[in-house]
């Protein structure tokens, strides 16, 4: 598991938040939660928006869910309710006290005993950097 956060975007002195990004008040919360020897060290846990790309667009929106009764992991298309094979998404985060807006970039997979885990992606071609925030 990656203990760094893939940030694909780094946006300063954004004025007001935008509508796509989560809100954070604390600036020492990143959106993950921190599990040392847990299964899954490092998973995020906000409730916010996710995009198939590192774009903000209400078209391609997703949510990620279980293949079948089975198990498996599908990304799925909010407003076209279309699944693909796809396993990475975006999400904004924007700090209101610094001003950051930061775009994130995340996995998600099947959970061990069910359910869907989103971690940080270990990996992507967009990342400018891996840093902790």
């Amino acid at each position: 598991m990656p203990s760094m956060i893939a940030v694909v975007s780094h946006t300063k002195n954004v004025m007001t938040a935008p509508s796509y990004a989560y809100n954070i008040e604390d600036n020492e919360d990143n959106g993950f939660t921190y599990q040392n020897g847990a299964r899954y060290d490092v998973v995020w846990f906000k409730q916010s928006k996710l995009y198939a790309y590192n774009e903000a667009c209400d078209e391609d929106e997703v949510e990620f869910v279980n293949a079948g009764i089975w198990g498996g992991c599908v990304r799925r298309f909010v407003n076209t309710n279309e699944s693909d094979g796809g396993h990475n998404a975006f999400t904004y985060v924007y700090y209101p006290k610094t001003k950051d807006l930061y775009c994130i970039a995340l996995n998600a997979d099947e959970a061990r005993f069910g359910g869907i885990v989103v971690t940080p992606a270990s990996w992507h071609p967009l990342v400018e950097k891996f840093s902790r925030h």
